[in-house]
């Protein structure tokens, strides 16, 4: 059965409605970027944080800030907040609306088609997150001692096949410089004002312990970085441990010249060997909220860098009854502080950020119905609404 992504945006239009009637009423408030095209399109920086099927809330968030005439030129983000950051920058010139061909796209596919390692992997991955009991009958037993033979052998439960061709088709197999051309295909307006547009994906180099950010970290891992395909740094900055594979990278053909070891040295801060390969997992294993991703961009001052994270971090206290919960809180925690950190001693991103409630959904839970992922594309499409109405652009230049 088909799914019209109007389904999505039809549940919003109440929101957009009162949306409208707010800055009617408000007009003086409708103002967030100094960076305006001849149509009166505004610009913003946009970082998205990573969260798995979540991403779908981001989704939401986006479409809102469109429809409302905001308009995105740097764009930054990890795993789920990559693949929407891509669909971004590929899926229209940057003064057009592309959030309602995203919806499209999430409607109508199937998740689960993501957990690509076999049936044993997609039974494992339900008992986990949606029917706990179902692990501990014989069969679910057997699927989960097969598939801790795949960890071992294949490092990881999915090999991300299906994801990567979805993403790669869905952008027309365009490269990292087209992308990029894409992203500044700018109206005359602003190419008169020489703005331009960057992009930073961030995987975890685990094979050096790098936080890489593509594609500017690119040269380190590849002869011609803007050649790659673009899905494929997407690919890697999705990359959660264990459930999918690692993406193996051969570095062992790139000449080992002294500019080369220069460029470690200096872009990753690794003085060691420089490795034949390297493996790259989710880059939320380092940075899941890239916000700091242009702080030192000169032309940063003049629009803002809009955040989007998906739930809000220390709100409540965890419980601890189990080892399996020290280590989700263990992991959850080094996800987040670095970012957190950047978050409370920078005021102009602090005010920048909005939060996502994305209630109780489970970030690897892809075996969402239609309906829960309409509610996720809502509850995004809400907290863009409750960001708009507070945010203070003059404020946050003066911060």
């Amino acid at each position: 059965m088909t799914i019209k992504g109007g389904e999505f945006t039809a549940a919003t239009q109440s929101i957009i409605d009162d949306l409208l009637l707010y800055f009617e009423k408000n007009k003086k408030s409708f103002d967030f970027s100094d960076v305006r095209d001849d149509k009166g399109l505004q610009y913003v920086n946009l970082v998205q944080e990573g969260g798995g099927v979540l991403g779908i809330a981001l989704v939401g968030y986006t479409y809102i800030l469109e429809i409302m005439g905001i308009r995105f030129l740097s764009l930054a983000g990890t795993s789920a907040g990559s693949i929407n950051t891509l669909f971004l920058g590929a899926l229209g010139k940057p003064n057009s609306i592309k959030s309602p061909i995203v919806v499209e796209l999430i409607a109508n596919k199937d998740f689960n088609e993501f957990v690509d390692g076999g049936k044993d992997a997609q039974r494992l991955v339900k008992a986990l997150f949606s029917d706990r009991k179902a692990v501990q009958t014989v069969g679910g037993t057997l699927s989960t001692l097969r598939n801790i033979d795949d960890i071992k052998n294949k490092m990881g439960l999915n090999p991300g096949n299906d994801f990567y061709n979805w993403l790669d088709t869905n952008i027309g197999h365009a490269t990292v410089q087209q992308v990029l051309d894409n992203m500044n295909d700018l109206p005359e307006s602003l190419k008169k004002q020489n703005i331009k547009a960057k992009m930073a994906v961030v995987a975890a180099d685990l094979t050096t312990e790098t936080k890489v950010v593509f594609p500017a970290m690119g040269d380190l891992y590849f002869k011609n970085t803007a050649q790659e395909p673009a899905a494929k740094f997407i690919r890697c900055s999705m990359s959660v441990p264990v459930f999918f594979e690692p993406v193996k990278v051969d570095i062992s053909k790139i000449e080992k010249t002294t500019n080369y070891k220069e460029k470690w040295i200096k872009t990753a801060g690794y003085t060691g060997e420089i490795p034949p390969s390297v493996y790259f997992v989710d880059g939320g294993t380092l940075s899941n909220f890239p916000i700091d991703a242009f702080v030192n961009d000169p032309q940063t001052p003049a629009r803002p860098t809009f955040g989007i994270k998906l739930g809000f971090d220390r709100n409540r206290y965890n419980t601890l009854d189990s080892a399996l919960d020290i280590l989700g809180v263990s992991f959850d925690a080094a996800m987040q502080l670095r970012d957190f950190e950047f978050i409370q001693s920078h005021v102009a991103y602090k005010n920048s950020i909005g939060y996502v409630d994305t209630g109780t959904y489970h970030w690897l839970d892809f075996d969402l119905t239609t309906a829960e992922k309409i509610d996720l594309f809502v509850r995004g499409a809400k907290a863009a609404a409750d960001f708009l109405k507070k945010f203070d652009w003059a404020k946050v230049k003066g911060s």
